[in-house]
């Protein structure tokens, strides 16, 4: 991530002309802070349940399986 925009930096002081190539630098870094968390959300698990979730209910064996942990956690939690 930094040695793109180091080199941006860099090249108008050794005499290298980059023209329009520059702004792609500029974009990506200006990119990263939001696309970052986008792939934290798919890696961390709670994280990607929480966001897939909806999507789910479309799914029948999932929702057969939601139901029975949910019995479960009643079950175990009625003992207690």
């Amino acid at each position: 991530m930094y040695i793109p925009t180091t080199m941006l930096f860099v090249t108008p002081f050794v005499g290298l002309n980059i023209g329009c190539y520059g702004n792609i630098t500029t974009a990506t870094v200006h990119l990263y802070p939001g696309i970052d968390p986008v792939v934290l959300i798919f890696i961390i698990r709670d994280f990607r349940q929480t966001i897939l979730r909806p999507f789910r209910c479309f799914y029948r064996s999932n929702s057969v399986e939601n139901t029975a942990t949910i019995r479960q956690y009643q079950q175990s939690s009625s003992k207690g």
